[in-house]
């Protein structure tokens, strides 16, 4: 995997940081994740990275959503969801406000069909 792969290298939490905000940039150009697989490398990234966690954009949490109503309930969306709000023991407000904004949104389209 990639994050794997960039661990090894033992790449500078800074430039790692750096790789992984661009990943996270240029993945959501992309239609949703073709594999599950992406959605579990892209977990991993952020998993245990709360000042990686605090930065996700919220264009990253609409995508995941979009993929939850493209592509069907998954438990590896809702986990990549779980682990944007809270890493490293901590709760990350913003991002859970970003989640909770998004999965309302979800919720309040499927109530209004």
């Amino acid at each position: 995997m990639i994050s794997q792969m960039i661990l090894k290298n033992s790449l500078s939490s800074q430039t790692f940081i750096f790789v992984t905000s661009r990943f996270t940039t240029i993945y959501p150009n992309t239609a949703c994740f073709s594999q599950l697989q992406e959605c579990q490398t892209l977990r991993y990234i952020y998993m245990n990275n709360s000042a990686l966690c605090y930065e996700a954009t919220e264009r990253v949490v609409q995508h995941i959503v979009h993929c939850i109503e493209s592509q069907g309930r998954h438990v590896e969306y809702l986990r990549l969801l779980q682990t944007l709000v809270k890493a490293e023991g901590q709760s990350i407000r913003k991002t859970q406000d970003m989640v909770m904004a998004e999965v309302c949104m979800f919720v309040s389209k499927l109530v209004n069909r």
